[in-house]
């Protein structure tokens, strides 16, 4: 019977069991992620608050998705090298 492969996925796993190792993967992973546009956190806080009222007040919730959507295509249009900004 073949040895068990670990997948890297488990490699992973194990390794952050090792305090020392843990550390610095953790570290690698933290300066990897990309920073978040504040235009698409504010857009899903929007849609969160939208998601309690749908069932509760569905004109107000559908407002506020709305105004979610609008406020990413702003910041869309509005971001160094987009075709509106071409056009200043």
């Amino acid at each position: 019977m073949p040895d068990a492969v670990l997948s890297p996925r488990t490699t992973l796993q194990n390794a952050e069991r090792t305090p020392l190792l843990g550390a610095l993967l953790r570290t690698l992973r933290g300066s990897i992620r990309r920073p978040v546009n504040p235009a698409v956190r504010d857009a899903a806080a929007l849609r969160e608050l939208a998601n309690r009222y749908r069932d509760t007040d569905r004109g107000f919730a559908a407002d506020l998705f709305s105004a979610a959507d609008r406020h990413e295509e702003t910041a869309r249009a509005n971001r160094p090298g987009s075709a509106a900004d071409r056009r200043r």
